[in-house]
C-alpha cells in the first residue's frame, strides 16, 4: 500500500496536467452517460406525464426522483456537475498528496527515534564533516522513501543546507522558514484550476438564465394567447441553472476551504516538527569545540 501511494503521488507531481485532463474527460463521460441514460429520459417523461395530467385536470405527484430530473435536466446544470467531478478529482488528489506528506511527520528513525531526522535527546549537531555525512545519510534514505517533495523534507534540507554552509543556526532557521512559506505559495497556486472552477459554475448557472429569459420573451406573444406552458417551461431553464450552479459552488466552495485549512495546517507542522526535532539541537562551533593543536 505504501509503495502503491508513494507511486501515486509520484506520477501526480510529475504528470499533473495530464491527471488534470484525465479527470476532465472521466467525469464528462460519466456526468453525460448518467444524463443519457438516466436524467434526461426521466425528466421527459415526467413533463410529458404533468402535460397529461393539466389536460385532463387532475393533479400530478411527481416523486424526488422525478422532480430532481426536471430541475437539473438542461445542459448548463450537465456543464456544472461536469466541473464539480474535475473539481473534486483534483481536490482529492492534492488531498491524497497531504496525507502522505503528512506520514512524514509521524515516521520514526531507522534506530527508533521520535523523528525522521533520528536526532536524540543527547544530541548536539555541529557544522563539522562528521554531522554533514550523516544528515546526508538521513536525508538520502528517506528521499529514497518517496518523500523528496514533501513540505518538511524540502523544509529540513533547506534547514541543514544552510546551517553547513553557513555555520549559523540563525541563517538555518531563516532558511527553514523561507522554505515552508515558498511551499505554501506552492500549494496555494496549485488550486487556481479548482478556484476558476468555483467561479465558473455560477457563470454557468447565469447563462441558463440568460437562455431560459430569452426564450421566455421570445415566447411573451404565445402568452398573451393564452398558452403560457413553453414560456413556464423556459422560465423554469433560467432559474433552475441558477438554483443547481449556486449549491454546487457553495459545496466545492466549503471543499476548498477545509482543503487549504489542510495545507496550512501540514505547513505549520512541518515548522514546528523541524524546530522541535532539528533546529533545538543545532550548535554553533565555539572555541571550546575546535581542535586543540
Amino acid at each position: 500500500m505504501t509503495f502503491e501511494l508513494n507511486n501515486l503521488t509520484g506520477r501526480w507531481r510529475e504528470h499533473e496536467v495530464f491527471w488534470q485532463l484525465l479527470a476532465l474527460a472521466v467525469s464528462f463521460v460519466l456526468v453525460h452517460a448518467a444524463y443519457e441514460l438516466v436524467v434526461r429520459p426521466v425528466a421527459y417523461e415526467e413533463l410529458q406525464r404533468q402535460a397529461v395530467a393539466e389536460e385532463q385536470a387532475e393533479i400530478a405527484s411527481p416523486t424526488l426522483g422525478a422532480r430532481v430530473s426536471v430541475v437539473v435536466k438542461d445542459y448548463e446544470q450537465e456543464a456544472c456537475f461536469v466541473a464539480l467531478f474535475w473539481a473534486l478529482a483534483i481536490m482529492w488528489m492534492k488531498l491524497m498528496k497531504l496525507r502522505f506528506a503528512r506520514r512524514l511527520l509521524s515516521q520514526r528513525g531507522r534506530q527508533n527515534e521520535e523523528s525522521f531526522l533520528e536526532t536524540r535527546e543527547t544530541d548536539l549537531v555541529l557544522p563539522q564533516a562528521h554531522d554533514r555525512a550523516r544528515f546526508t545519510d538521513v536525508r538520502e534514505h528517506v528521499r529514497m522513501q518517496g518523500y523528496g517533495s514533501t513540505v518538511l523534507y524540502r523544509a529540513a534540507d533547506a534547514c541543514l543546507d544552510r546551517f553547513f554552509t553557513t555555520h549559523s543556526v540563525s541563517d538555518a532557521t531563516a532558511a527553514m522558514k523561507a522554505s515552508c512559506e515558498m511551499e505554501s505559495d506552492r500549494q496555494d497556486t496549485e488550486l487556481a484550476l479548482v478556484r476558476y472552477l468555483t467561479w465558473a459554475i455560477p457563470s454557468l448557472g447565469f447563462i441558463g438564465t440568460v437562455r431560459g429569459i430569452g426564450a421566455a420573451l421570445g415566447q411573451a406573444e404565445e402568452a398573451t394567447r393564452g398558452n403560457i406552458g413553453p414560456v413556464t417551461e423556459s422560465l423554469g431553464v433560467a432559474f433552475n441553472s441558477t438554483f443547481v450552479a449556486l449549491l454546487i459552488s457553495l459545496f466545492i466552495m466549503l471543499l476548498l476551504h477545509k482543503l487549504q485549512e489542510a495545507q496550512e495546517s501540514l505547513v505549520l507542522d512541518a515548522q514546528e516538527h523541524c524546530q522541535h526535532h532539528l533546529l533545538r539541537y543545532l550548535r554553533e562551533r565555539t572555541r571550546t569545540d575546535e581542535p586543540s593543536s
